[in-house]
């Protein structure tokens, strides 16, 4: 019984059409690869995460075409992993904050607008990026066409060595920085498949989580959003869902023994950012005078503190990012202070600004 079911399967799919049984496999195969985002979460833990996944691919990719190049075609090259540089700075420079003395948008998803330099749709910088690469091919391939073996291993690792010593010294080319030196271009853009594909594959959108159509107000009655800037917003909205979801009412508790703890690492960055371009743009006169405590890292513990009567310990940590985790055991610590005679409630919060363009180029 168990060879039946083989013979038949392997009968069935022998009448198939000769171009069903060459493409089905591998149609089947990307169908699944597409969709792995979607069911990944339901398999077992052996299965790597998406983000595991995309490493895997990329070596996969490499050791592919190194298979190309040296098993079919029998080249010796040595510095063949230089062209991935090639690539990889090339998607650099048109989908990055790297030239940030100019601005150009075009077919970009998930990019703020107001984001210096070059940034371009991924299919865009997919295409530069290979006519790119092929023309460095070229170049070093026409000298050495003659060669064979140890030869053009030589030549080719000769190119290997070339373009990292070129990417280091090339932050400083006539005072133009092409390659920002040792320290890479960073960050650069996500592919920005746009909300559709998101939405049915999970594929990226953007570097950060998009929050659609927030409005705190929706979520913390009376709050006026433009005295705030949007990590104290953040903050007070999540707070409150998690007073909520505690089944808590800070109208009934006593505040004086309700503590409130947050953890950021920085304060309003997004605002400062944009009253820095008004400074330049318009002059001191454009610039808004809620400037200074909408960045203030500790204003959203305040703003909290205030929306939900808590009239114990106001605190904040910036520990960078262990900023989260420390909140956490200082309103352990609160609670077992204002709990010694009767019972205490720590609020311990974690936010952080948005990824304004000046945060996005020195990460």
């Amino acid at each position: 019984m168990d060879r039946v079911v083989p013979a038949g399967v392997g009968r069935a799919w022998g009448d198939l059409p000769e171009p069903v049984r060459r493409y089905a496999l591998p149609a089947l195969l990307i169908v699944l690869a597409f969709l792995y985002p979607k069911y990944v979460g339901s398999l077992p833990g052996a299965f790597p995460s998406v983000q595991t996944s995309v490493i895997m691919i990329v070596f996969t990719m490499m050791a592919i075409g190194l298979n190309i190049v040296v098993g079919y075609a029998g080249l010796l090259d040595l510095g063949y992993v230089a062209f991935y540089a090639v690539g990889a700075y090339t998607a650099a420079w048109f989908a990055s904050l790297q030239f940030e003395q100019t601005s150009f948008h075009f077919g970009s998803v998930g990019v703020s607008p107001e984001a210096p330099g070059i940034h371009l749709s991924i299919w865009i910088v997919l295409a530069i990026a290979g006519l790119l690469t092929a023309t460095a091919g070229i170049l070093i391939g026409l000298p050495t066409l003659r060669l064979r073996g140890d030869y053009l291993a030589i030549v080719t690792l000769g190119f290997g060595e070339i373009i990292p010593q070129f990417v280091r010294n090339a932050d400083n080319l006539g005072g133009f920085d092409l390659t920002h030196g040792t320290f890479g271009i960073s960050p650069i853009d996500s592919p920005g498949f746009g909300s559709t594909l998101n939405d049915l594959v999970g594929l990226p959108v953007s570097f950060a989580c998009r929050v659609r159509g927030f409005d705190v107000r929706s979520r913390v009655p009376g709050v006026r959003p433009w005295w705030h800037d949007r990590f104290t917003q953040f903050a007070l909205a999540a707070a409150h869902e998690a007073v909520t979801d505690a089944g808590l009412d800070p109208t009934t508790w006593d505040g004086v023994r309700v503590a409130v703890v947050l953890g950021s690492a920085a304060g309003g960055v997004g605002t400062y950012e944009r009253q820095h371009r008004k400074l330049l743009d318009t002059g001191a006169r454009s610039v808004s005078a809620l400037t200074l405590p909408a960045c203030l890292p500790n204003m959203a513990a305040g703003q909290l503190a205030i929306t939900l009567r808590a009239q114990g310990p106001v605190l904040h940590t910036a520990t960078a990012c262990a900023s989260g985790a420390t909140a956490i055991a200082l309103a352990a610590l609160a609670i077992d202070d204002l709990g010694e005679n009767t019972s205490g409630t720590g609020l311990a919060v974690g936010t952080r600004s948005s990824p304004a363009p000046e945060v996005r180029a020195a990460t």
